[in-house]
């Protein structure tokens, strides 16, 4: 008896908390923001970085290395905004793309599941989103593009959130 119920919790544990635990905290974000974010949107975006960010794809000129409270922060926008765009019935595309311009980080998702609600309902998800990218001086907007939405959030980069 015993021994049995303390091989389900084991079980238990590895199956169930254990994964949920690494959905809350990817440990490959550690490692690589675009492995992240290739796993997160796997079957359900297309996903675009730009060379300066893509490991594929930088050169010693232009690569960016973001610090990991960076990195988090644009892994959970981007997981709350594709979650957002997933809820619409209509949506059958949906593409992330991370680009790297000078001094700042821009992040595009944009879902063709219908126009922006007016006026925007700032329900928990805006608010985190919002509170994340104050912490890290960036802004965002929402707006209707074409049959769906678009999210746009510039992030600035500096000496503190770069390193080249």
């Amino acid at each position: 008896g015993a021994r049995e119920l303390a091989d389900e919790i084991d079980l238990f544990t590895e199956n169930t908390i254990r994964t949920f635990s690494h959905h809350l905290y990817p440990p490959v974000l550690e490692v690589s923001l675009e492995l992240a974010l290739s796993d997160l949107l796997a079957g359900r975006a297309k996903f675009e970085l730009s060379d300066g960010l893509s490991a594929n794809k930088y050169t010693i000129q232009n690569v960016r290395v973001l610090p990991f409270r960076t990195r988090y922060i644009v892994y959970r926008i981007i997981e709350e905004c594709v979650a957002n765009a997933e809820k619409k019935p209509s949506t059958k595309h949906i593409s992330v793309d991370l680009t790297v311009k000078e001094n700042f980080l821009q992040v595009n998702v944009t879902d063709d599941g219908g126009p922006v609600a007016t006026p925007l309902v700032y329900g928990l998800g805006l608010r985190l989103i919002q509170d994340y990218l104050v912490s890290l001086g960036g802004i965002f907007s929402i707006t209707t593009f074409g049959a769906g939405a678009r999210f746009v959030a510039q992030i600035e980069l500096n000496l503190e959130h770069t390193t080249v």
